[in-house]
């Protein structure tokens, strides 16, 4: 992708980003849609079907070239290895990025136990109602859409870990 192209993107993002922080961004609830999508340097596929019954699922839908995914990203990860083992699975979908262009940014950020799935023609983010990223959704073991967070504050952190403790506490 040229820089103007990239330019061009970061401010579309921001803007519809913005607008899903004030309740406009689209993303659906409900039933969460199936998915299945290879993961970056792994012979594995992340499937919503694999987890069902067990484990929470959460989809943290980015970009390199996002300012705002980048800046989410470390607490992504974070929450990730707070609750690996735990009935918790995250994914990170990147959004039509190469693999090259995917595992060069997780090796520069040191993100290298992240989970990567690479959603290559977007249809996993339209299936969801992703309209701006980053999108962070989080689905209970029943496969239901318990809650999104479109854009990046300092608080999503704590927001997901309360979410996730909750979750987690249900019978």
């Amino acid at each position: 992708m040229s820089y103007r192209c990239k330019i061009a993107a970061l401010f579309v993002t921001m803007f519809v980003g913005a607008m899903g922080l004030t309740g406009c961004g689209g993303a659906i609830s409900g039933p969460a849609p199936q998915f299945d999508l290879p993961i970056v340097n792994s012979p594995e596929r992340a499937s919503l079907q694999r987890h069902a019954g067990k484990d929470i699922v959460v989809l943290d839908f980015w970009a390199t070239w996002c300012y705002p995914c980048v800046q989410a990203m470390p607490v992504i990860a974070s929450v990730a290895e707070q609750y690996r083992g735990r009935g918790v699975v995250v994914y990170a979908v990147n959004q039509a990025e190469s693999a090259d262009e995917v595992s060069a940014f997780i090796g520069k950020h040191g993100l290298g136990k992240m989970t990567v799935a690479m959603d290559a023609n977007q249809t996993v983010a339209q299936a969801y109602g992703v309209r701006g990223i980053p999108t962070t959704v989080v689905i209970d073991k029943q496969g239901i859409i318990r809650n999104v967070h479109v854009g990046y504050s300092t608080n999503l952190g704590a927001e997901l870990r309360g979410e996730l403790d909750s979750l987690l506490a249900e019978p």
